[in-house]
């Protein structure tokens, strides 16, 4: 078992001067069904009906008992009630407006001696995913409607970095038959750039697809847009 973890600025006033904080580089989350799926896996004798609803009574048990007070220590985690807010003197009351009753966790024994099997590796920081905000039809300046052959496109978004020796990104239009790379006309910065359609357009629907690939990541990452109707 590894965890990925990157070095970032540190930015906090209490920091030592140029020192860096890492940062555990998730690689996704698991909900409940994907809890469910672990635990019902071939040959545990368990359904993911018995599973679930052992879980969601798991859940129940642990909000009633601190409904009534009790702190909850489990094997993974530890829930406790506790209050926020400043009282003014000895006499003073819980007032929802200036108080707020929480609950706090922390590890249990089994999370405090699982950081012991784990390996640590250290990365570069993962990127942000590119995202399309923005299109624009460059010849009418409005919200873009339709794609017709030799428009000029402008899309604004974020995080569209393109290595210049890289052939692979860019901006491509996709259609469900073909793939078209675009030539690309302007690339003001990491969050503008303009691109103009083919002569010869995909029929249909296509849309647009952005593909940025970050420095020192051999992943390619991209984003796509809504479809539109080709003219």
């Amino acid at each position: 078992m590894t965890i990925k973890y990157a070095l970032n600025p540190n930015k906090l006033k209490t920091g030592l001067k140029n020192s860096y904080l890492a940062k555990v580089q998730s690689i996704g989350s698991v909900d409940l069904e994907g809890i469910v799926d672990r635990i019902c896996f071939p040959g545990s004798g368990i359904t993911r009906s018995e599973a679930k609803g052992v879980l969601m009574e798991l859940n129940h048990a642990i909000e009633s008992s601190l409904k009534e007070g009790y702190t909850v220590n489990l094997p993974f985690v530890k829930i406790k009630p506790s209050i926020r807010g400043q009282f003014l003197n000895s006499s003073d009351y819980f007032n929802p407006r200036q108080h707020q009753l929480c609950f706090t966790t922390s590890p249990g024994k089994s999370l405090k001696d699982l950081g012991k099997e784990i390996k640590l590796q250290k990365t570069h920081k993962s990127p942000k995913k590119p995202s399309i905000h923005q299109l624009i039809n460059k010849h009418t300046n409005e919200e873009l409607k339709e794609l017709k052959a030799l428009l000029v496109v402008e899309i604004k978004g974020s995080n569209f970095r393109f290595p210049k020796d890289d052939e692979q990104v860019g901006v491509y239009l996709e259609s469900e038959e073909e793939a078209i790379k675009l030539q690309m006309i302007s690339h003001k910065n990491a969050s503008s750039l303009m691109v103009l359609l083919p002569e010869d357009m995909p029929a249909g629907e296509a849309r647009f697809r952005i593909v940025v690939r970050y420095q020192h990541h051999r992943e390619m990452m991209s984003c796509y847009s809504l479809p539109f109707q080709t003219l």
